[in-house]
């Protein structure tokens, strides 16, 4: 009798089962979000034609992606899934469902350690900020210009649409699933790192790094089987999997899970959902190594590629001994005999390694900026030649990598001006958002040429 009543309710009363589910009539547009972003950074009263123009530049491309590229690819729900995440962000400050990880409202709360745990260095300078203030988007913001510049990637999504997809020539049908995979994960890597910084919460702190995992993944796994490589099978699925135990979950299917987050799962469970999505595939640093070995073995005589891969092992791997010895003793060897079957004219090894070099150097500059990189903290001076010289040098390594559009070294977000030059985490956004799209180019063109 009493399983009877349960689904009754279910039944009768959905909401009541799913009360933290975001449905349609509860969604926030991304356009409103994005308006208390320019209300705080971008204010209409202080006569700014530099800042006019910012939030005009933005509100035309934002429109242009809903317009355009979201749906782009017969995807029904990424726009609604965009407002979605941002929605949750404010529905968690707003109801904090989880006592043990609240989201703290530090200008009442000023003495509180959470508000000053990001650890970076706009989380120290108490520069907390309302955005939305009296209306039903009020949030107050830990890391104001880390939060908005996490708009960035959303250029890397406008990309993704953008790209001429080649895929293998024998193998194309790969080609769809993923892209359309892709330009997701950008998309809801951009929320996820704005809820971070924003929150300073954990759930916040692993949509934002299981979305950089996701994205790299997806990138590697799109490599790996247009190659051939990943068969469900023995060694082949060693290689898919980066792991001896020859099990991953398929990226797709985990990035269209976190897609639609908002919809299937009440926010108080999140954590544990991210945390079991996180388990099933492969940690971001593994996958970037996996895609370093494959473009240097490829391309390059194996002297040199070893020494490429060996550099980055000891930057990215170190501190995982178990890790070293896998890519050392078992991964690399089987690259060197899956790689020796393709056959790549030294014509496109010649230009496809100019691309390698021109997205290296355009990861390399994102990565000066990340705040555990740099052995001093930047003055001002420092960050303003940062910012005014990330377009010329995006410039010349697009010379290289050839990866030319209308949003290539052209990213503005709200407050970009003032952010890039008192965060050197907004800096690495925004150079992150220009570099990491391009590796997934680069990818691309890897699986393209014979």
């Amino acid at each position: 009798m009493r399983a009877h009543i349960i689904l009754l309710i279910y039944f009768l009363f959905p909401a009541l089962v799913n009360a933290n589910n975001i449905t349609n009539s509860t969604l926030i547009s991304i356009e409103d979000i994005t308006k208390d972003m320019q209300n705080v950074f971008c204010a209409r009263d202080n006569n700014d034609e530099e800042d006019d123009s910012d939030s005009d530049y933005f509100s035309e491309f934002l429109d242009d992606l809903k317009t355009n590229c979201l749906p782009k690819w017969n995807d029904s729900i990424l726009d609604q899934a965009l407002d979605g995440h941002y929605t949750a962000i404010i529905n968690y400050y707003q109801t904090n469902p989880v006592e043990s990880d609240p989201w703290i409202n530090c200008i009442l709360n000023s003495t509180d350690s959470r508000c000053y745990s990001g650890g970076y260095m706009e989380s120290d300078s108490e520069r907390w900020k309302v955005f939305g203030e009296g209306t039903e988007r009020e949030i107050v913001v830990m890391e104001p210009c880390n939060y908005v510049s996490n708009l960035a990637f959303l250029y890397s999504s406008f990309r993704v649409c953008e790209h001429e997809w080649l895929g293998r020539k024998d193998n194309n049908t790969l080609v769809l699933p993923f892209k359309k995979a892709i330009k997701r994960s950008f998309t809801i890597l951009s929320a996820g790192s704005s809820f971070m910084h924003a929150s300073h919460t954990s759930v916040g702190g692993k949509l934002d790094t299981f979305m950089i995992q996701a994205t790299a993944f997806l990138a590697y796994e799109y490599t790996v089987s247009s190659l051939g490589w990943a068969e469900d099978t023995g060694t082949s699925n060693m290689i898919r999997c980066l792991n001896e135990t020859f099990t991953c979950a398929n990226s797709i299917t985990v990035v269209d899970e976190v897609t639609s987050l908002p919809f299937d799962v009440p926010l108080e469970n999140w954590y544990d959902t991210l945390v079991d999505l996180e388990e099933q595939i492969p940690p971001y640093y593994h996958v970037f190594a996996g895609i370093v070995t494959i473009g240097a073995y490829l391309l390059f005589p194996t002297n040199v590629a070893k020494g490429l891969v060996g550099l980055l092992a000891d930057l990215l791997l170190a501190s995982d001994p178990e890790i070293l010895v896998f890519l050392q003793d078992v991964y690399i060897p089987e690259i060197l005999v899956a790689s020796s079957k393709v056959q790549i004219s030294n014509l496109n090894k010649s230009r496809l390694g100019a691309k390698f070099v021109g997205v290296a150097a355009k990861l390399l500059y994102a990565f000066i900026w990340q705040e555990n990189t740099l052995p001093f903290v930047p003055s001002t001076s420092v960050l303003t030649v940062g910012h005014l010289a990330s377009p010329l040098f995006n410039f010349l390594a697009t010379i290289a990598t050839g990866y030319h559009d209308s949003k290539s070294s052209n990213i503005r977000y709200p407050g970009f001006r003032e952010c890039n030059r008192f965060s050197p985490h907004s800096l690495w956004h925004q150079q992150a958002a220009e570099g990491l799209v391009e590796l997934v180019m680069f990818c691309d063109e890897i699986v393209s040429v014979d």
